[in-house]
């Protein structure tokens, strides 16, 4: 009886005989052709170790059960296909041509890691099993590396003999799968793609219950956000409003880093013939953020922050869709509200230029609220004494009309900025059909 240890010292050498004589004993069946050792099976070894001969004697073996292993280490397939990558001669070729006819375990894994071989990937593809998960992750890792002409052929591969895509229902969902991909990758021609086969792209990404226009924003650079957004731009008031979501512009608001191109982004949507839902709601989750993030006041960044919040309370005041006084929806948060303001002037350490800021930083909310006609309700104007000091009346007048002009400017330029014709980055690269040319 040989051991595991014998086994591997055997393939290493390319001790042939002794190894077919094993085989061939009729007290063989102690005998472990299918043992791992650190990892790997003898048919890895046999290939890592050029033994030609050991390889072909156990692929015969009736007892090899490994090579149906979904381990790619342990079944011979990562070694041979690392080996035709590094070097495609005949010699490799020969380890990977002879797993296949033994219908080694071939996943989608595998056929990812081949994508820079087109021969290589065209066999492996062909001798994949076509399923939703297979496919789909090949898709994904295309569209991650941007393996343009993998992109074209899984493209042109996607018909209605699939079972996972044989009616309009399973290839929209598929379809919109690859397209929540392209977005997370910002992958402009895959998305370019589905659109000219007809993909309905002003959608709902379904795992995250979130229109793409909303999506792409959240996720996204700017290309894609600009090329969705030129399509919800082309959408009448009922046809946009019909999209499950879009009057939700709360889940939009609660990030953590608002930069100027984000605010701008925020305005198109803003500016699109939506009828949203609750705006009072959102204006308040933006009130509450400035407090919450006021942890981070000793941040430089947090007055930035605060002040990009309040142009987008500003802009979202100017659709005129605020029709519930969000005054009357803060009363319940006051105490809590000033608890994290008097945290705030705490921080400052009685640094007086610091707790006015600060405080200035809060009266702006008001300034805001105030401007739009929002009267605030008794608990509340109590509550707004503490932001002022004895100073003149006058002083915090005038504070309150610069802060508005100042607004109102910010919001002009966006305006001014958006009637610019948007020119969407071309593409360098067309995605012009490619067919599999399967090597058998």
């Amino acid at each position: 009886m040989a051991t595991i240890t014998q086994l591997f010292k055997m393939v290493t050498a390319n001790d042939y005989e002794t190894i077919e004589m094993l085989i061939n004993s009729n007290n063989n069946s102690n005998i472990d052709f299918n043992c791992i050792k650190s990892g790997i099976s003898l048919i890895t070894k046999a290939i890592e170790v050029r033994s030609i001969e050991c390889f072909n004697l156990l692929l015969e073996s009736e007892k090899l059960t490994i090579l149906q292993s979904n381990n790619l280490h342990v079944n011979g397939l990562s070694i041979a296909i690392d080996y035709f990558s590094i070097s495609p001669n005949l010699s490799n070729k020969y380890f990977i041509d002879r797993l296949f006819e033994k219908n080694v375990f071939i996943d989608s894994v595998s056929v990812c890691n081949c994508m820079h071989n087109i021969y290589l990937f065209d066999i492996m593809f062909s001798k994949m099993d076509k399923t939703y998960k297979n496919i789909y992750s090949l898709f994904i890792y295309s569209i991650q590396k941007n393996h343009t002409i993998i992109m074209h052929k899984l493209f042109n591969y996607l018909n209605d003999t699939l079972d996972f895509y044989d009616t309009p229902e399973k290839r929209h969902t598929f379809n919109i799968d690859v397209f929540k991909s392209a977005i997370l990758e910002n992958n402009l021609l895959a998305i370019e793609h589905l659109y000219s086969i007809k993909t309905n792209l002003l959608c709902v990404i379904k795992t995250k219950n979130i229109p793409s226009l909303y999506y792409s924003l959240l996720i996204s650079n700017h290309i894609i956000f600009n090329y969705i957004y030129s399509l919800y731009e082309q959408l009448d008031s009922i046809q946009i409003n019909e999209i499950n979501h879009i009057d939700k512009l709360n889940m939009l608001v609660n990030k953590e880093n608002i930069t100027p191109l984000y605010i701008k982004q925020i305005f198109k949507i803003l500016s699109l013939p939506i009828k949203f839902n609750k705006l009072e709601d959102v204006i308040i989750q933006l009130y509450r953020i400035i407090y919450n993030n006021m942890i981070h006041y000793n941040n430089n960044n947090y007055v930035d922050q605060s002040n990009n919040i309040q142009l987008i309370m500003y802009m979202i005041f100017k659709t005129n869709q605020v029709k519930v006084n969000p005054y009357i929806k803060l009363v319940s948060s006051k105490y809590d509200l000033d608890a994290k303001r008097l945290h705030s002037i705490t921080q400052c350490k009685n640094n007086t230029n610091n707790i006015y800021n600060t405080n200035k930083l809060f009266r702006k909310n008001k300034y805001i609220l105030n401007h739009f006609g929002f009267i605030e309700s008794e608990p509340m104007v109590e509550y707004y004494k503490s932001l002022f000091d004895n100073s003149d009346k006058n002083l915090y007048e005038l504070e309150e009309k610069e802060t508005i002009q100042e607004l109102e400017n910010n919001y002009n330029n966006i305006i001014n900025e958006k009637t610019k014709p948007v020119k969407l980055k071309k593409t360098k690269k067309k995605l012009v059909i490619i067919p599999f040319d399967i090597i058998i």
